[in-house]
């Protein structure tokens, strides 16, 4: 990159006229505001990514009080047409490259003390898929809360679920935790994790997920979905030599998990993080926010919209095929018999149906959530039909048999039993787990370690 300082003689006018405007309201009482200082532009590392995805320009590092920004392209590959350049005046702004090649940015810094000037070139490659590892078990644990609430919880759960035998661990990136501030992020909690979970080589399925206190990207505004592209891209790249495997967002049909689910704003958040996600690591593999049930169907639970209709079909209207590498499903409603699994790989086939309708019939399905919900081994508010614990350790056993040909991956939920009171108040089950609260192991945990022996 080259940087350059131009002189303050061609802003003359403009410091006059600040000059001028400062003398005229100074009659009244004198409020000290920030003081300018000098501008350095820093237009960010040269990059590589695809084409045909959105890319973000990062002037983040700049410095300079009261500076105002200014991208421009510099120079374009031969033949290109001159792409737009979204939040142009803004540190981060952003572009869809549809020509391989070289494109060069300038990024221009001025205020009354000067202008200065940074350029980035953004090399532009033909897309290519990632690869995925085999292995079809994980399990899902909230090791980012309640699971690793203590290093004592979390050694304890990362070390018991590295004994059964599973190969991926999913859980929560939660947006709020790793960015309070916007631009301000902190990573401490994650890498404790990460380091534990290194040690006993269990690989990571991530959920980039959830709202913030000061940003909502499920409205469908660009400017929202573009921090939380932002978050993804800087969360993707900090994690890029241990994380491989991120999912966009947690049951986006699900109204407790997205306000007034919309297929549609959800395809545009789902579009912008899939580009943030292989702008940071190329080989990282985005999978599709988990859909309730087959990605079809309506489903409401406890008077709650379970699952809005259409909500796959309605993503590949809306031009989502391109944005995911692997599609994700949770047929909890489809998991009602503990005799048998005929509903569950109905649900399987009725989404590779619209999946292949799609020309998406090459791609992998996953199931990364699925537990027993409807089986409860205690009486609660809702049901006084209960379960014994060789009744779900048999149909545990039972759909890791049937399923492991018809779904590549099928994550447990969850590993330990959430400890809290299910009840009117809390609608969060606390029997679904392989263990107690307390870390007793169920027989349903004897079960899951023998079968992957």
């Amino acid at each position: 990159m080259r940087f350059t300082k131009i002189s303050l003689s061609n802003r003359f006018p403009l410091i006059l006229l600040l000059l001028i405007l400062n003398l005229s309201l100074g009659c009244g009482k004198v409020v000290k505001g920030p003081e300018p200082t000098i501008p350095e532009a820093n237009a960010g590392e040269d990059q590589t990514v695809f084409v045909d995805y959105q890319c973000q320009l990062d002037g983040s590092l700049s410095t300079g009080n009261l500076a105002v920004y200014l991208w421009r392209i510099k120079t374009l590959p031969s033949g290109a047409p001159s792409p737009t350049i979204t939040s142009s005046d803004a540190p981060k702004a952003y572009f869809t490259p549809t020509k391989l090649g070289t494109y060069e940015f300038e990024l221009e810094l001025s205020n009354v003390l000067g202008i200065s000037t940074d350029e980035v070139k953004i090399t532009i490659v033909p897309f290519y898929a990632p690869s995925i590892e085999a292995g079809s078990c994980g399990i899902c644990s909230h090791l980012q809360s309640h699971d690793g609430e203590t290093d004592e919880d979390l050694d304890r759960n990362a070390q018991m679920i590295s004994e059964i035998g599973a190969e991926f661990v999913r859980f929560d990136f939660d947006w709020k935790d790793i960015e309070p501030e916007d631009d301000k992020f902190s990573y401490a909690k994650y890498e404790n994790i990460i380091a534990k979970l290194d040690q006993i080589n269990l690989k990571v399925l991530g959920i980039l997920d959830y709202g913030n206190t000061w940003s909502d990207p499920t409205t469908g505004d660009i400017k929202e979905i573009n921090r939380f592209a932002d978050y993804a891209l800087n969360t993707v790249k900090h994690f890029k030599s241990d994380v491989k495997f991120w999912q966009i967002w947690n049951e986006p049909n699900n109204e407790t998990f997205w306000a007034n689910p919309s297929a549609e704003n959800y395809t545009k958040l789902l579009k912008a993080a899939y580009a943030a996600i292989k702008q940071a690591d190329p080989d990282a593999v985005a999978i599709l926010g988990g859909l309730v049930g087959n990605g079809r169907d309506e489903v409401y639970l406890y008077g709650r919209l379970f699952a809005k209709a259409n909500f796959l079909p309605d993503i590949y209207t809306k031009g989502g095929k391109d944005y995911f590498d692997v599609a994700s499903i949770h047929p909890y409603n489809f998991a009602t018999d503990i005799n048998s699994t005929a509903s569950i790989e109905a649900a399987i086939n009725d989404a590779q149906t619209i999946m292949s309708n799609n020309g998406d019939g090459g791609k992998e399905l996953w199931i990364t959530e699925l537990g027993p919900l409807y089986f409860p081994q205690e009486p609660n508010f809702l049901t006084t039909e209960v379960y014994t614990e060789t009744e779900v350790a048999d149909w545990l056993n039972l759909i890791y048999t049937d399923l492991r040909a018809k779904c590549s991956k099928l994550f447990w939920y969850e590993f330990r039993d959430y400890p809290g009171e299910f009840s009117v108040f809390n609608l969060e089950p606390n029997w679904e787990g392989l263990v107690k609260s307390d870390y007793t192991t169920k027989e349903a945990y004897a079960v899951y370690k023998n079968m992957l022996k």
